[in-house]
């Protein structure tokens, strides 16, 4: 059975964020709701409550196409001088609200990268409800943390952007690409009791089904060169197992699933780090949180206080885990394509994520964007910049400083002189920060 869930839409926080990287995919988001409303309820979850939370002055243009999407849109005007609305404050007191719902939903889905929600997300996993959050940008480690799982819109959004016909969508928007469609999945209801009962235990896996989920899970991580995210593997089990794998087989979360399957006696570990992952431990680098930046660190030469010292950046600031080699090769590479094709946060960020690629250096889509996000706000104009890739490695050094500094972690002189030198920054331009 899908998941009873219950959609959040923080607009104007994703519009702004999605801006900023690329003004299609803002586009996109805002002028599709109803296709990657499907891309993400066509997964293992039926979305029984959309609420939209929008400022009207700024981006009425973009209300019919949530209310043709079968959204709530809630005004959210703006109540000071400077333009702040009170859109967090209302959807942190309809979430609330809904915890006492007699529908008693599954999973609460933000579309935020606002880490104010962060205690608001903790309160949901006290009452036992999972949370799934989908980013548009850059925000905190706790509000990662605290959520069950870590969506990336911008992926979804360039998904959507690859499909064919989409040109006739856009000429046709409302007449045609909005026309209800019947859903046999869903049939008609009879009117719901005030009450509704718990949902039932998941049954055990027969000893068959459960060898056979072991068997597929093993096979897919032996050929995995890293540790697989947990939204792969339930990907992966639906491929092999169908709807039945819906919902981890009944079991609701990944880590309840691989206890009842057992698979822990195999060697196979699952990491609860946002968005969790499932790795072989004689076989795969295990993820962040535990400590491990790559090859450099098994290295016996690589010097230990740096090790220690990148470790607990990487945790506190999610800054990219790569050697101070690999730091040298991106940096250097920024600096090529601004001198010469400077493009928008993007393009760039697939740019810098395929060349790292080439050189054998595993960097993510999300990290490549994350540290081209930081250049740009701190004054790196993505368009053309004219720096050198050390000045830009300066730049960043100093930016992951500030985030400690945030994190309330004060890096003394010689750990700024060590952070440089990881990041490829000139050591004799390094400035105190400011206490």
């Amino acid at each position: 059975m899908p998941k009873k869930t219950a959609l959040f839409v923080d607009f104007d926080n994703v519009f702004l964020c999605l801006k900023a990287i690329d003004p299609s995919l803002a586009d996109c988001f805002a002028k599709r709701p109803a296709e990657w409303l499907k891309q993400l309820e066509s997964t293992d979850r039926r979305f029984l409550i959309r609420r939209c939370y929008m400022n009207p002055s700024s981006f009425e243009e973009y209300r019919s196409y949530f209310i043709y999407s079968a959204f709530d849109v809630i005004d959210c005007p703006p109540i000071t001088k400077q333009g702040k609305t009170l859109a967090d404050m209302h959807m942190t007191i309809d979430i609330v609200d809904r915890l006492m719902h007699p529908t008693h939903f599954e999973e609460f889905m933000l579309f935020s990268a606002d880490s104010d929600f962060t205690p608001v997300l903790q309160k949901l996993r006290e009452y036992d409800r999972q949370t799934c959050v989908v980013l548009a940008g850059m925000t905190s480690g706790a509000y990662r943390a605290s959520a069950d799982e870590i969506l990336q819109l911008t992926e979804l959004l360039d998904k959507m952007q690859g499909y064919a016909g989409n040109q006739a969508y856009m000429q046709n928007e409302h007449s045609q690409y909005y026309a209800p469609t019947p859903r046999a999945e869903y049939p008609a209801r009879p009117v719901r009791q005030a009450v509704v009962p718990a949902p039932a235990a998941p049954e055990w896996l027969s000893e068959e089904k459960n060898q056979a989920v072991i068997q597929v899970l093993i096979e897919a991580l032996q050929n995995a060169s890293h540790a697989i995210p947990s939204a792969k593997v339930i990907e992966i089990l639906r491929e092999n197992f169908g709807s039945e794998a819906n919902n981890w087989f009944g079991f609701g979360r990944p880590a309840s699933f691989f206890t009842a399957v057992n698979i822990y006696e195999h060697g196979v570990i699952f990491s609860q780090a946002a968005p969790g992952y499932l790795y072989l431990a004689d076989k795969h680098t295990p993820p962040r949180e535990l400590a491990t930046l790559g090859e450099w660190l098994r290295d016996p030469g690589s010097d230990p206080v740096l090790i220690q010292l990148a470790n607990r950046i990487c945790a506190l600031t999610e800054t990219p885990p790569l050697s101070p080699q690999e730091y040298r090769v991106c940096f250097q590479h920024i600096a090529e394509l601004l001198q010469h094709q400077g493009s928008g946060l993007n393009e760039m960020s697939k740019n810098l994520r395929d060349h790292a690629k080439d050189q054998g250096i595993a960097l993510s889509r999300q990290d490549a964007t994350g540290m081209l996000f930081l250049l740009e706000r701190n004054g790196v104009n993505l368009q053309y910049a004219g720096k050198q890739g050390d000045e830009l490695a300066a730049i960043y050094a100093d930016a992951v400083a500030r985030r400690c500094a945030t994190s309330q972690w004060q890096l003394s002189q010689d750990e700024l002189l060590l952070l440089r030198d990881w990041l490829g920054a000139p050591a004799e331009s390094g400035q105190p920060l400011p206490a």
